[in-house]
C-alpha cells in the first residue's frame, strides 16, 4: 500500500476499502475532505528518500508549534533515520547471503 512514488499509491479511499478496515469501518460516519493538499514536492525531479524526510519532519514541527509542542531536533532526527536505515540495510543483506 505504502509507495513512494505517488502514481503507484492507493487513494485514501481504495485504502478504506480494503478487506483489513472491513471489520472495523463505517462509510456514514467519515467525513469527506474537499479542500485541496498541495503535493508539488513529489514532482520535483532530485527528490531523495533523505529530502524527502527532511520534510515530513519540517511538517511534523509546523504542527509542533501551531499545537504548542516541543520540537523536534531534525538534525538529529534525520541522523537517527540514518542508522536505523542502515541497520536495516545490513540486515537484508545479510539475509540474502
Amino acid at each position: 500500500m505504502l509507495f513512494i512514488d505517488p502514481r503507484k499509491r492507493l487513494t485514501a479511499e481504495q485504502a478504506l476499502g480494503h478487506p483489513y478496515f472491513e471489520s472495523i469501518r463505517s462509510e456514514s460516519e467519515e467525513p469527506v475532505f474537499t479542500g485541496k493538499i498541495d503535493f508539488d514536492f513529489e514532482q520535483e525531479p532530485d527528490i531523495t528518500i533523505e529530502s524527502l524526510r527532511k520534510k515530513i519532519l519540517e511538517e511534523v514541527n509546523h504542527f509542533r508549534t501551531v499545537n504548542k509542542e516541543k520540537l523536534l531536533n531534525i538534525p538529529a532526527a534525520l541522523a537517527l533515520c540514518e542508522k536505523r536505515h542502515k541497520i536495516l540495510q545490513d540486515r537484508a543483506d545479510l539475509q540474502k547471503k
